[in-house]
């Protein structure tokens, strides 16, 4: 028997005006003792909870029990024998096939075309976006689908960000053949940045669909972190994407926030000793770098990375080479790390002790890092982004501790010359050109000369197309204000200490 009543639907689900109900629970809840709320075609409660409804047929449905009762996996679940890390999952199953059984589980059932559609396009595209070698390195972002049955925080946080991205692709495309002619012919003082991306209209309906899920994942984080979770591991998703979905769409203070929330669920999980998921190291990893390329202009940051252990945080740099999108070697990073704790130190470093660091730094062998490759015919490419990224660092030291020592303030000439010129050499069709941000910008505020700027603005507006970012913005505008300076900084002070006074805050990646 069923009854029929009208409803203008649950938020996030889309559902026709009439609802239909079964009089008799559905076997799920039947098994679970639970109550039932008997809608059709699939029990609303276990479409939340993440769990497979089992119909409502007078006959009991013949499932899969799990757990073998014979032969070599007796006694075991079939969950003991799945990949246990996102690397073998993703060995396992495709992009297509991973979608695919997203789709089909009973909770997304009734996703609109379109939300489906933005599913589609954070696999097939924003997700490209989280490594260098796609798809010889693993991509734990795609994983994230396998979290969201159940954890409709999940759901709205990955529809907002496809939805954001989409909207912003769409108009960069329009913009694609002026942006670098404008930066080319433009004189510096008359670069307009806002047109690089609002020249065109964001697409309303996606814009609008990115406010509206972006809306109701926050309203879900809060009642979230208001219990006690189900799902830690879904959460920290949550989070790493609405700090992406902060840089993306506004590029302002969010994001700081997101991470000072993300210490404390990294801490919680780190206290729990488990990893259902296979994604914690993962999530320590980003959290990590997020904190520490942050903190280069936010140095109140830097007491994020607290919660690691120096010989620990060391061995997570190592880690993140095989995933990250920064394609800075992991030895660098540790050197960058050191640079910005020096600079807030009480214990500040002796001039000695910098000179060594800037002369270990120069003796990093790139050319050996980048032999290791995965696809060997990019390892060039490596080359230049590791190169870039050595020299971005060392100017970036040599002026936050040139005060404590000053004979290595100044920054060679022919050191941004270098840098830029390798920069220049990774062509921004290239997978590589996705980590010149933050070493583009660190040679941008040295850059002296119109040509170098004018150099340093191309790269910028080529990364605008590729990443759609509103920090990209945000960065040159903070590079105009630098130019633009017309006395010299203090003893002991330079651009860097602006930035960090300012409290504005940079994420450059």
């Amino acid at each position: 028997m069923e009854k029929t009543i009208r409803s203008s639907g649950r938020a996030g689900v889309h559902m026709d005006e009439q609802l239909k109900f079964s009089s008799r629970p559905c076997w799920t809840c039947r098994k679970k003792r639970v109550k039932c709320d008997g809608c059709l075609p699939t029990c609303f409660k276990c479409r939340m909870k993440g769990r497979e409804c089992l119909g409502y047929s007078t006959n009991r449905p013949l499932v899969w029990a799990g757990l073998a009762s014979r032969g070599k996996m007796a006694r075991q679940s079939f969950e003991d024998q799945a990949p246990k890390s996102p690397t073998e999952a993703q060995q396992l199953i495709s992009p297509k096939q991973l979608l695919a059984r997203t789709l089909s589980d009973p909770v997304f059932q009734d996703l609109s075309p379109r939300s489906v559609q933005y599913l589609s396009y954070y696999v097939y595209r924003c997700c490209v976006e989280c490594t260098l070698y796609e798809p010889d390195s693993p991509n734990c972002f795609k994983q994230f689908l396998t979290l969201m049955p159940g954890n409709p925080v999940l759901v709205h946080s990955i529809l907002a960000i496809s939805a954001i991205h989409q909207a912003r692709s769409t108009a960069c495309a329009h913009n694609a053949s002026q942006a670098p002619i404008l930066l080319e012919q433009s004189s510096i003082d008359c670069v307009d940045v806002t047109s690089l991306s609002h020249s065109t209209e964001l697409a309303s309906s996606q814009y609008s669909d990115a406010i509206a899920h972006s809306s109701s994942s926050m309203s879900a984080l809060r009642e979230a972190l208001a219990n006690a979770p189900d799902c830690l591991d879904a959460l920290l998703a949550t989070v790493f994407i609405l700090i992406w979905l902060d840089v993306v769409d506004s590029g302002k203070m969010a994001w700081k926030h997101h991470l000072e929330g993300l210490k404390v669920l990294i801490s919680l999980q780190r206290s729990s000793q488990r990893d259902a998921t296979g994604l914690k190291a993962f999530f320590e990893e980003t959290f990590a770098v997020l904190s520490l390329i942050g903190s280069t202009f936010d140095s109140s940051l830097l007491r994020l990375l607290e919660i690691f252990p120096r010989s620990e945080l060391d061995e997570i740099f190592g880690r993140t080479e095989l995933h990250s999108w920064t394609g800075c070697p992991s030895d660098l990073l540790s050197t960058l790390r050191v640079f910005s704790v020096s600079a807030v130190s009480s214990d500040p470093p002796s001039p000695q002790e910098i000179r060594q660091w800037i002369a270990q730094l120069r003796q990093f062998d790139t050319t050996s890092w980048a032999a290791r490759c995965p696809q060997s015919a990019s390892s060039h490419i490596r080359y230049s982004l590791g190169e870039a990224w050595k020299g971005a660092i060392e100017i970036y030291g040599r002026r936050l501790l040139g005060g404590r020592c000053p004979d290595i303030q100044e920054v060679p000439n022919d050191l941004v010359d270098t840098t830029l010129s390798h920069l220049t050499q990774i062509d921004h069709r290239d997978t590589h050109f996705k980590g010149t941000v933050w070493p583009a910008f660190v040679v941008g505020a040295e850059a002296q000369t119109t040509q170098q700027r004018e150099a340093i603005l191309n790269i910028f507006g080529h990364l605008i197309e590729f990443l759609h970012l509103s920090m990209l913005h945000i960065a040159i505008v903070q590079l105009k204000r630098i130019w633009a300076r017309s006395t010299p900084y203090p003893v002991g002070n330079s651009w860097i200490h602006e930035i960090w006074e300012s409290r504005e805050g940079l994420l450059l990646l």
